[in-house]
């Protein structure tokens, strides 16, 4: 298991060809208090497509893929508690991909080298 950021504080952990997404609590307390949370269809998506928002009362803040690959399960109790996603950032996932192109993975970052860009 291994887990990476993005430079847009979204962060997935991966095992074998799956990957659970999240935001980052740097992301969370930016946010504030979320009142909405709007999750992927279980579809495709290409790195860096907008797969979700997050609302807070501050702002909609978009949620970007990580990595190429195709939704296969939601968190589904984040769509009536959205607020829950701050609870625990770093280990509550919003959704989770079956990666297409582990080569992927490359391209981000280690937690040190996120903490390095926040």
């Amino acid at each position: 298991m291994a887990k990476y950021y993005t430079k847009t504080h979204e962060w997935v952990d991966v095992v074998d060809n799956l990957g659970r997404v999240g935001i980052t609590k740097h992301a969370t307390d930016l946010i504030g208090e979320v009142v909405f949370l709007e999750l992927p269809s279980k579809k495709e998506y290409k790195k860096g497509d907008v797969i979700a928002s997050v609302e807070s009362i501050k702002a909609v803040s978009e949620v970007y893929a990580p990595l190429s690959g195709k939704v296969v399960e939601l968190d589904s109790e984040l769509s009536d508690n959205p607020e829950k996603v701050t609870e625990d950032p770093e280990n509550r996932s919003l959704f989770t991909v079956e990666i297409l192109d582990l080569n992927e993975l490359k391209d981000l970052l280690s937690e040190e080298d996120y903490n390095k860009t926040i």
